[in-house]
């Protein structure tokens, strides 16, 4: 039934050259928005350069969450949903992690949180984003190499397109990382 959709989905394509992430393109058909990065070329929505812009307070941002369908990701997101409502303006759940990272690039989400997604589901969003200027961290507070991630390992994240909203979202988000992943 089309009217009990919800039209928030993304269609993404990455492109690998000796074992490195070098391209990567993202088209939201709903929007008509096309988006792409090239490993070390900037990003680009539509054409036009995207840039890092200052994070907004947590109090303010939108957040998306991304976990694994599995029953430990659904619990972890469960704990992670209720620490990151306390703290965040709105948290979403929509399950679409290119369309989500490309709305991070754009500023239109201010973070996102993932546990344990597939590789092909983010990569593409992983690289607009870097490229955008974002910060990608693991859950050690590690900057991310987007463009070396293997793609057989499932991955762990908080992006942001402001450092400052990427760590803020990893300190308050770890005491629910240490007890329920």
């Amino acid at each position: 039934d089309l009217y009990s959709a919800i039209p928030y989905l993304a269609i993404s394509i990455a492109l690998r050259q000796h074992r490195r992430l070098v391209l990567a393109v993202v088209y939201d058909p709903v929007l008509r928005h096309s988006f792409s990065a090239r490993l070390g070329g900037g990003a680009e929505q539509d054409g036009r350069a995207l840039k890092a812009r200052p994070g907004k307070p947590l109090d303010r941002a939108t957040v998306s969450l991304i976990t694994n369908y599995s029953q430990a990701g659904r619990r972890a997101g469960e704990a992670l949903y209720l620490k990151l409502n306390s703290v965040a303006r709105r948290v979403t759940t929509l399950w679409a992690p290119a369309a989500d990272l490309v709305r991070a690039a754009t500023g239109h989400i201010d973070g996102v949180v993932c546990v344990n997604a597939m590789y092909g589901d983010v990569c593409s969003g992983l690289l607009i984003l870097a490229e955008a200027g974002g910060t990608i961290l693991d859950w050690n507070g590690a900057e991310i190499d987007v463009a070396a991630l293997d793609p057989t390992e499932p991955i762990s994240f908080v992006a942001s397109l402001s450092e400052h909203t990427a760590n803020d979202l990893l300190v308050k988000i770890t005491p629910e990382l240490e007890s329920s992943i």
